[in-house]
This record gives structure tokens, C-alpha cells and sequence, in this order.
């Protein structure tokens, strides 16, 4: 309700598994999304979306070198646990874009960027420009 008198228009807010601020395959994440200045409240369960739920850390990171090589074997295709996380959040982010109005259709939106080659050209396209810099 803040963020609807401050302007914004479409926002979709997590408390995941073992408060996580963002959405995990470990568990269900409740979520409040605001829209048209109207809140509703609802939860994702990796689970029901067919997601094969993993433990936290099964996605932790590394240094930076182990975070870059993972990151290039998602993009490239690598299925597992994180891929399963970053298509979950990407799904949820394109709700919150209007891109899609449910997570199956984000769900299979994010996997085909992925799977098209689309997220690894972006990917490239962020080093090169940040390396412009």
C-alpha cells in the first residue's frame, strides 16, 4: 500500500522459504502483489509448478569464478537446481513486467530464453558493455 502512494503501479513482493527475499525451490514463498492500486496476497509452490524442490544449498554460490561458470552453464542449457531457481524468479519478474498473468506462462517464457540462446546472447551483451566501461 506505501509503494501504491509512492507511484508504483505493479509490484510483486516475496517472503520465501526460510525468509528468502526472493522465490526458492526449497518451499513455498507467499507473495504479495500489487496492481491497479489493489493488493492481493498468494503463494507459490515450486512444487505444484513441477519445479523438483531443492535445498538452499544446492544454489549457493561461490567465489567469483565458480558464480561466472555457473552462470555461463545455465545460460548455456545446464538444467539443475539453479537454472530451476533463475526461471522462477525470471517467471515472477515477468508478471511483474505484465509480460505474462501466471507463472506456468512465465515459467515456460523464461525456459525458452534460455533454451533459445537469447539469455547467453544478453549475457554477452552486459559483459561486453560492462567491460566498455
Amino acid at each position: 500500500e506505501t509503494l501504491a502512494r509512492l507511484g508504483s503501479k505493479h509490484v510483486v513482493a516475496f517472503h520465501g522459504d526460510r525468509g528468502l527475499d526472493e522465490l526458492a525451490t526449497s518451499g513455498p514463498s507467499r507473495v504479495v502483489e500489487l496492481k491497479d492500486g489493489a493488493t492481493s496476497e498468494w503463494t507459490i509452490d515450486p512444487a505444484e509448478l513441477g519445479l523438483d524442490p531443492a535445498p538452499l544449498e544446492a544454489i549457493a554460490g561461490g567465489d567469483a569464478a565458480e558464480n561466472a561458470a555457473a552462470i555461463r552453464a545455465l545460460v548455456a542449457g545446464e538444467k539443475g537446481p539453479k537454472r530451476d531457481v533463475v526461471v522462477l524468479n525470471a517467471a515472477a519478474g515477468l508478471i511483474a513486467a505484465g509480460r505474462v498473468d501466471e507463472m506456468v506462462a512465465g515459467l515456460a517464457m523464461a525456459a525458452e530464453s534460455i533454451d533459445s540462446g537469447g539469455a547467453s546472447r544478453v549475457l554477452d551483451l552486459l559483459i561486453e558493455a560492462s567491460n566498455d566501461t
